[in-house]
This record gives structure tokens, sequence and C-alpha cells, in this order.
């Protein structure tokens, strides 16, 4: 199974997550979440979008900011390059995070399985480095081609 070395940190997945406008940021920050398996329940409208005849989009509402600040479960979470929320009237104990290493950890998961690096290049290099810092074992790599390196754990070719 593939899995990703970081996820959503628990307390963030937890809770009725929300992305913060409807523009190509917001849809890049949609799918990101979605294919870390995060179920998105909507998409927050900043104040300057005032065109109601729109109620969903990719099967999700859209909601005014008062709507989100009456919900009591919720986070709202922008693009790391989003412009700032000035101007906005959330209450004090909104959560809000930027698409950054601030809402990821490092997945639990990966402490408690058999972890296999595919390719012995660069990437795999620095993948390596990564999870020694965090103490998870490699358990092998695997390649495709002739590999070289592998730090001394078994190499396994792929069919």
């Amino acid at each position: 199974m593939i899995k990703f070395i970081k996820s959503v940190k628990e307390d963030i997945a937890k809770k009725d997550v929300y992305v913060w406008n409807v523009n190509v940021d917001s849809m890049n920050l949609f799918v990101s979440l979605g294919i870390m398996l995060i179920d998105v329940k909507g998409f927050v409208l900043p104040p300057y979008i005032k065109d109601d005849s729109k109620k969903t989009i990719m099967n999700r509402p859209l909601v005014s900011i008062e709507e989100f600040n009456k919900k009591d479960n919720a986070v709202l979470i922008t693009a790391d390059y989003c412009e700032t929320i000035m101007g906005v009237d959330f209450p004090i104990d909104t959560l809000i995070y930027k698409y950054n290493d601030e809402i990821f950890e490092t997945d639990r998961n990966l402490y408690e399985k058999n972890v296999y690096v595919y390719g012995t290049g660069k990437g795999a290099k620095r993948i390596k480095e990564y999870l020694n810092n965090e103490n998870i074992k490699i358990t092998g790599y695997v390649t495709t081609t002739s590999a070289r390196g592998g730090g001394g754990r078994k190499i396994y070719k792929s069919v």
C-alpha cells in the first residue's frame, strides 16, 4: 500500500474542515486534502463574493462567513500563499490554518509498518534522512533498474 509520509494532524482531521474561497488555489487545496482522505465539508466565501447563483461547488456547499461562524466543530484552511483574511469578522476561537507544515504530522502508521522506499536516487536519500530523523526504520528499497545505494538495506527489484 502506498502511504504519505505526512498526514493532516488528527485534531484537525477530526473537525469539520472548510476551505477558504473558491478560486484556483482553493480548488488545488480541496484536491490535496481529498488525496489525503480529508472530507472537506464546504467552502467559505469571502465577503466580496456576492453571487448567490451557485449553492455548491465540487458537491460541497458554499457558506458565508456568518454561516461558518455558527458551526461548533469547524476549522478553516487556507492556501499557504493565500491573501490575508483582513477585515473578516471571525470569532476569536476560530481555528484558521494555512496549508503548510503547521497542519501536518508524520503519519503514525509508519512507526508500526515495514517501510519500503521506491528508488535509490536523490529523492530516496531525502526520504531516508527524514525518516531517520523521525526514528522510522526503512525495511528496504524497491527499484525497476539495477540500483546503487540503499545504505546497506536490501534492494528489491520490481517486476
